[in-house]
């Protein structure tokens, strides 16, 4: 009879570390997988709103008003995730 209890606790002592060694590894490639697919939508946040600035900067150049460029460089320097915006000036 001990021999059936041994067995049995090692496939159950076996059969638990198979389990949690899964566990880690399905865990690990989840958040493998949550990190890259946040990192892709960062990238394209990121890309929305720098060509969102470009076509209001544009947009309010086009109009000729100093002032309106002003209020949109203004404006879009306060937009959170903008550290820094430089608009230079045409060599022309």
């Amino acid at each position: 009879m001990k021999i059936n209890k041994s067995i049995k606790n090692k496939f159950v002592f076996s059969l638990s570390l198979v389990i949690l060694l899964f566990v880690i590894i399905v865990a690990s490639l989840s958040n493998y997988g949550a990190k890259k697919e946040l990192e892709k939508t960062v990238q394209n946040n990121l890309s929305v709103l720098s060509k969102s600035i470009y076509q209001t900067m544009t947009s309010s150049m086009l109009s000729g008003s100093p002032e309106f460029v002003r209020d949109a460089e203004k404006q879009a320097t306060t937009l959170p995730g903008v550290k820094h915006l430089e608009i230079a000036k045409s060599k022309q």
